[in-house]
């Protein structure tokens, strides 16, 4: 293997899972020096991982000093859990943290009592990266923005607003970024940017022009966040732009436009992302709220052309008489898209899981059919779902 040139091992082992590749540093040093390269990392981003995504199912609210095993992976053969790594967070000193999303195998977390707490970690490494405290000029409104997201953080740790996060990757400069805007109900008093590896958060010129909240969603370069659902209390806004979008290379925010939909409430969306394509998750009515027997039982996934902007509904998951008569208070409040379809370039077959109250709802884009899950290892409702592709990046 030694005679191989550099170049041709670097293309084979970028064609391989980077989970196997972690398990064959052991072979030899070279074989080390290659797998921790961050060349190597680089192509796996900037060509496609070929690491199969697969939902992580993480507690909502834990206590990081009891909790070291934190997240499971959904083996889909036998629908068994297994856990995706151990990862060492009890040195964190932080009473609480909630999840906020997944970027290109990295997870970050925020503590719910404590906003300035932020931290990044990638489970196939068994690593994590506490990160400087947030850093904004010490205006009054800042000081009373902060003494209040204590109290609100813990009432609403995912859609505090006072702080939202969001973490992505510029490719340009092969950066992962974490970026911080400070609001209140009514306006965003400003951003702020730390590049990972570094000891500093930097404050940008760019705000969102409104509120945003909930988790964001990375793809093509971009973040992405719902308004917040609070907007009608500081003005109207235009119906076709409600999703607000920050260009990563660029660090500026821009508004984008919303599916056509924009009769109803925000707070009946959720943004997901399915392998690298922006969708829209839309709860009709009062779906996801307390009631799926209401008269409108559907659940549409909508799909963003990113270079024409255009949106169109590529699934129906209709909640059947059925499903609705077996569990009458089921209520569908978060879901992951596992993507597998030809369609958008990926494996043979999909999976969209949903999660309610009385455990976990699977739909098939293959067959159209719906599945309930009692997932062995998981306690029903205790977990957050997030999709997830496993990384070589070294924090």
């Amino acid at each position: 293997m030694d005679e191989i040139p550099l170049c041709i091992m670097f293309n084979i082992f970028s064609r391989i899972p980077p989970k196997s590749l972690l398990q064959l540093r052991c072979v030899s040093k070279s074989w080390l020096k290659i797998i921790d390269d961050p060349f190597l990392c680089h192509m796996h981003i900037h060509c496609g991982s070929v690491e199969l995504q697969t939902p992580l199912f993480l507690p909502r609210f834990t206590n990081l000093i009891n909790s070291v095993r934190m997240c499971a992976a959904y083996d889909s053969e036998d629908d068994r859990m297994i856990y995706a790594g151990r990862i060492p967070m009890a040195e964190l000193n932080v009473d609480g943290f909630c999840a906020f999303g997944s970027c290109n195998g990295l997870l970050y977390f925020a503590g719910y009592y404590c906003d300035e707490k932020i931290f990044v970690s990638n489970p196939l490494r068994n690593q994590f990266r506490a990160l400087p405290p947030i850093y904004f000029p010490p205006t009054d409104d800042f000081l009373a923005l902060m003494k209040y997201s204590s109290w609100s953080r813990s009432k609403h740790p995912e859609e505090s607003p006072v702080n939202a996060y969001g973490l992505g990757f510029d490719s340009s400069t092969n950066t992962f970024k974490m970026v911080c805007t400070l609001q209140n109900t009514g306006e965003c008093k400003g951003t702020v940017v730390h590049n990972l590896g570094t000891n500093s958060w930097r404050k940008i010129s760019s705000v969102p022009q409104y509120p945003i909240y909930g988790k964001p969603v990375f793809v093509h370069g971009f973040l992405h966040w719902l308004l917040s659902p609070l907007r009608q209390y500081y003005g109207d806004l235009p119906v076709d732009n409600t999703i607000i979008s920050f260009d990563i290379c660029k660090e500026k925010f821009e508004l984008l436009p919303h599916p056509g939909i924009w009769s109803k409430n925000m707070d009946e969306f959720r943004l997901i992302d399915c392998n690298g394509h922006f969708r829209l998750f839309d709860r009709n009515s009062d779906l996801g709220v307390a009631d799926i027997s209401m008269n409108d039982k559907d659940i549409d996934i909508w799909v963003m052309d990113h270079v024409k902007k255009e949106w169109s509904k590529v699934y129906n998951i209709r909640l059947t008489q059925t499903l609705a008569a077996a569990y009458n208070d089921v209520c569908i409040y978060a879901i992951a898209c596992i993507y597998n379809d030809n369609d958008i370039g990926m494996y043979q077959e999909g999976q969209i899981f949903l999660k309610s109250y009385k455990g976990y709802w699977i739909f098939s884009t293959e067959t159209g059919g719906l599945r309930f899950k009692q997932i062995s290892g998981l306690s029903n409702g205790a977990a957050q779902i997030l999709s997830h592709t496993g990384s070589l990046v070294l924090i």
